[in-house]
């Protein structure tokens, strides 16, 4: 019995030294952390303070441990810090570690140093690094992952930077601080001022036309006056001429000559410009249900919305389509404000950003994340294989290679490790008629039977059309068609909807209402990776 107990004892005793939590308080700083055998590991500390230095070693219950990493991820954003310290002894700073420190100026490494994570700093403008020769500072600044072997075999000249001077360039940022401050003041102001001279030029604009409304009212019944005059003379001088006749009266040459005075040319003001009525609303941007939930809390949204391009025609509503379902990702849905990344009017490099963001979430996230991935815009197929492609409004669909290849972006978005990735796509891969280059009248594409394209990970595909359709707007509601039922069945289930009862929806009001709307039929398909066939129907966004 004094055994098991003596066992036990031992088992909770040695768990509570291989992992305890500890608070440390290190020039007037609180951090926070892991023991893990006998080695500290600092993971946050006071987010509100400028300067702050880590320490290489923290005493806890009076009992002294070495820090030997740091990892700091965490609500990175919320840190005020300008000036990082890491004291000599540490030796690891964890990926992302301070990745989302957006006012760090100012970073000093220990020559202990011998492991850098990948993306452990931002590149923040104007930030310096005070660290041995032997590390390689671009590597940083681009996020790279970095193993030192030995940071003692530095450049003196780059580490001894004496004209460096922290606490003039500390002065400097504060005097920053309160120029901004001081600038923004002036900026508010300004502000105020234009708008109250705007508010005044207004009403000076609506004086002058309601005087131009007045001026050709009295004009048009100063015409009306002297055209009653001249007729009035008209008949009074029939009179005269049929007495004259009658008792042998000449008028004489010299009579005198009976001037009438013009009126003097008047400046009119130029009347006001016609007034577009303003259309009614439409029924799924207003009143979209605002859901409390939190079984989005993990899942993160980009959104692509292409309307102007440069050599192609414009795709209606597809900006309107891509805010609308903004709103209801973050209202609905229920995924936090800034886990919905939206690019309106995207280039390729804005596409290619897209998809670094959305796969940089996700490895951060983890297997328990989900992906939404949203495009509306033009598609189009290349001539030689069929093989589909997104155009960016940069793109030049003569030059496939300016385009983004619709498989690359499936092999990206399939290699993410999230339980699963939702695409909607409100466009056709039909292409361009041959010999006119211009797309069909009202549609997001035009036509040649694109080829299917293998869908890998844990994804389904909702694309807007089947093989060689095209993918059409809803003009009474100023939406593309696949978008409008799409926010409709969201607003109606207030998000609360299968997948497999979503596109059995889609289905068929799409079909229905493109051939009543537009007498061509487009008939919504659904692609699903292999790992999730069994599962799709019942997924739920």
């Amino acid at each position: 019995m004094k055994r098991i107990i003596t066992f036990i004892t031992f088992i909770v005793v040695t768990f509570h030294i291989i992992a305890q939590g500890f608070s440390y308080v290190y020039n007037g700083v609180e951090f926070k952390g892991k023991i893990t055998d006998g080695v500290a590991c600092i993971k946050s500390f006071n987010h509100k303070t400028q300067e702050v230095t880590i320490p290489a070693s923290i005493v806890h219950k009076g009992i002294s441990y070495p820090v030997k990493s740091v990892n700091t991820f965490l609500n990175g954003v919320n840190y005020s810090t300008v000036y990082l310290t890491i004291e000599e002894g540490i030796e690891e700073i964890d990926k992302f570690c301070f990745n989302e420190f957006r006012k760090l100026v100012s970073v000093k490494l220990p020559n202990s140093i011998r492991h850098i994570g990948k993306n452990a700093f931002r590149d923040n403008r104007g930030m310096e690094f005070d660290m041995a020769g032997s590390i390689d500072e671009t590597a940083i600044r681009n996020g790279q992952e970095l193993f030192i072997k030995n940071a003692n075999t530095f450049d003196l000249a780059a580490t001894n930077k004496s004209s460096y001077d922290i606490s003039s360039r500390r002065k400097e940022t504060q005097d920053e601080i309160e120029n901004k401050k001081q600038q923004d003041k002036e900026n508010e102001a300004l502000k105020a001022q234009l708008l109250e001279q705007a508010k005044l030029l207004r009403e000076t604009e609506e004086l002058l036309a309601e005087a131009a409304k007045q001026k050709e009212k009295e004009e048009k019944q100063r015409e009306k006056d002297k055209e009653k005059e001249r007729k009035s003379k008209k008949r009074s001088g029939g009179m005269k001429g049929a007495f004259k006749g009658l008792f042998g009266i000449n008028e004489s040459d010299d009579s005198p000559e009976i001037v009438t005075q013009q009126p003097q040319p008047q400046l009119i003001a130029a009347a006001p410009a016609p007034v577009i009525p303003e259309l009614p609303p439409v029924d799924v941007d207003i009143d979209i249900p605002v859901v409390s939930t939190d079984k989005n809390n993990n899942t993160y949204c980009v959104i692509i919305a292409n309307e102007k391009y440069e050599d192609v025609p414009e795709v209606e509503y597809a900006e309107r389509d891509g805010e609308v379902f903004r709103e209801y990702c973050i209202k609905t849905l229920g995924i936090p404000e800034k886990q919905v990344k939206s690019f309106i009017n995207a280039s390729y490099t804005d596409v290619k950003r897209a998809l670094n963001w959305i796969e940089t979430m996700a490895d951060i996230s983890g297997a328990e994340s989900k992906v939404i991935f949203y495009y509306a815009g033009h598609g189009i197929p290349n001539e030689k294989d069929k093989t589909a492609y997104l155009i960016p409004t940069d793109g030049f669909p003569k030059d496939i290679t300016t385009c983004f290849k619709l498989s690359d972006m499936y092999a990206r978005l399939g290699n993410l490790k999230s339980k699963s990735v939702t695409v909607l796509l409100d466009a056709c891969f039909s292409g361009v008629k041959r010999g006119s280059g211009q797309a069909l009248v009202a549609a997001r594409g035009v036509a040649i039977k694109p080829k299917t394209e293998a869908i890998p990970g844990n994804m389904v595909v909702f694309t807007a059309t089947s093989d060689d359709e095209t993918a059409l707007a809803y003009k009474d509601k100023r939406h593309g068609m696949f978008t409008y039922f799409l926010l409709d069945h969201l607003k109606k289930t207030r998000g609360n909807a299968s997948f497999g009862e979503m596109f059995q929806v889609l289905s068929t009001h799409v079909k229905k209402n493109s051939m009543l709307e537009n007498d061509k039929l487009q008939t919504p398909s659904v692609n699903v990776s292999a790992s999730m066939k069994p599962k799709w129907k019942k997924l739920q966004f």
